[in-house]
């Protein structure tokens, strides 16, 4: 398989992958990237500024959990809600840091 940018949508979505990549797999389906990880901000022009995509953000959970998983897609998905969950947590502690 080439290695794909995360930002790169047209490469994703002429990969090839294997029953186990499942990075690959979440990458390339076209309506998940679209919606959740190509295009989606709460505040464009904040996420210009950062200069970062949502997929650059995520990339790197769905290649942990991939590894984490062993080729099981059910741990896979285990760890995308444990990282869902620990993102949620955090947030929450950081408004209650702000506060202060």
């Amino acid at each position: 398989m080439m290695s794909c940018q995360p930002w790169d949508k047209e490469c994703w979505l002429k990969q090839q992958c294997n029953p186990t990549d499942f990075t690959c797999q979440v990458m390339k389906d076209e309506e998940l990237y679209s919606y959740l990880i190509g295009s989606f901000c709460r505040d464009p022009p904040a996420c210009t500024q950062r200069g970062r995509l949502p997929s650059e953000l995520l990339y790197p959970i769905f290649e942990a959990c991939e590894q984490e998983s062993a080729g099981d897609p059910e741990r896979f998905l285990n760890c995308i809600l444990d990282m869902r969950d620990l993102i949620y947590e955090s947030l929450n502690h950081v408004k209650e840091v702000l506060k202060k």
